[in-house]
Parts: structure tokens; C-alpha cells; sequence
């Protein structure tokens, strides 16, 4: 079981088209559809573009007088988060004094959401990245707690990095159950929003949570 009321079934290639119609023609089920898949949305690699953020454009200066996002648990659904010291890994400089709340790896099904990509640990730093410490930029809300949530990973048998839908369904919905009331989701796709994803967006919309 993958999200409430939903299941992932594997199947051979050649019968999948049967096996698939079978099923949706049973009238056990509401609906069938394969597992698709999104990517990290690009960042370019130009030296200096990370600094180009002019956070005065949106006045965050003023905002920063009424809050820092003190409180605030904002989810990354990405490829994970540069935050802790764990094997292979290591906690970003950036990230010296940003809190964390619980993370968790919906691609490999532990909770060490650490980030192989580089891509979900840039946009937790757009974010909150630790601020005041000589060090660095800037995060848009840095008084606010990252929850790392790894949704994408790389696939051995396609050799290639990917984000199944089913897992950033997962991740929305646990998000929402673990209290983040921000949940980002900085990933692109060509393909419509699947009925896992809908379902999760609908469920963290009513919990209050602004993705």
C-alpha cells in the first residue's frame, strides 16, 4: 500500500496493457495508471547566480521585522537534504544552525533523507539557509525548520535520476501528517498531475499546509 487506497502493482511489459484493463474493467478499482516519473527542476551552473537573489525585490528586509519564520516547518520534497553527518554524507556549512524537523526517504524507505543531487539541499537553502553567521547568503524565512523529504533518486536498471510519482505522493501526504505547513515541490514534468499526487495535495490542502 502506497497512499490510502492506493497500491503499486508490478507486472510483466507484454501484459501490462491486459493486465490493466482486466483490472480496470473488474470494478474493484477506481482507477489504473502506470507509474510515471518527474525530475529536479534545472538550476544553471553559473558561478555567481546563486548570488544573484535580490531578496530586497520582495521586501523580505521588512518582512524580517515582523518574523524570520520562527515556527514555521516548511517540507523540501525533493532529492533530499545536505543535513546531517551520516555515512558517505555530510551537513552542508550552510546548514550549520538551520533546524530540522523529521525527515524522511520516500525513494530508498529509510529516514535518512540525505541529498545525492545537490538539488533539494539548494532550494532547503533558499529557504532557511543559516543566516547571521558570516557565512554564505541569505534564507528567504532562516528562522524557519527544514524537513527533509526524499522523493527521487537514482534508478539502476533506467540509469537515470528520477522522482517516482508515487513516492512525492507519499512524501506530500507524510509531510502534512508530520506538521509542515509549507510543502515545497520544486519539480518539473510534462505529464498531468496523477491521481496519487491529487489525492495527497487534497489531503495536505485540508490539514491546513500550503504546497
Amino acid at each position: 500500500m502506497i497512499v490510502d487506497g492506493f497500491a503499486v502493482v508490478t507486472v510483466p511489459d507484454d501484459r501490462r496493457g491486459e493486465i490493466g484493463e482486466a483490472l480496470a474493467a473488474s470494478g474493484v478499482v477506481r482507477t489504473v495508471e502506470e507509474v510515471t516519473y518527474r525530475y529536479p527542476a534545472a538550476i544553471p551552473n553559473d558561478p555567481l547566480w546563486f548570488h544573484q537573489w535580490n531578496l530586497r525585490l520582495i521586501a523580505a528586509d521588512d518582512a524580517w521585522d515582523t518574523t524570520q519564520g520562527e515556527g514555521v516547518i516548511v517540507a523540501v520534497v525533493d532529492t533530499g537534504v545536505a543535513y546531517e553527518n551520516f555515512g558517505e554524507f555530510k551537513r552542508a556549512p550552510d546548514f550549520a544552525g538551520t533546524s530540522f524537523a523529521d525527515p524522511y526517504d520516500f525513494f530508498d524507505d529509510d529516514s535518512h533523507a540525505n541529498d545525492d543531487n545537490g538539488h533539494g539541499s539548494h532550494i532547503a537553502g533558499t529557504i532557511a539557509q543559516t543566516t547571521n553567521n558570516s557565512y554564505g547568503v541569505t534564507g528567504v524565512a532562516y528562522k524557519a525548520s527544514i524537513m527533509p523529504v526524499k522523493v527521487c533518486g537514482q534508478d539502476l536498471q533506467q540509469n537515470e535520476y528520477r522522482c517516482p510519482t508515487t513516492a512525492i505522493a507519499e512524501g506530500i501526504r507524510w509531510a502534512a501528517e508530520h506538521g509542515a505547513a509549507v510543502i515545497n515541490i520544486s519539480l518539473s514534468d510534462t505529464g498531468d498531475v496523477t491521481a496519487a499526487e491529487r489525492e495527497a495535495l487534497e489531503f495536505a490542502r485540508n490539514t491546513g499546509a500550503v504546497v
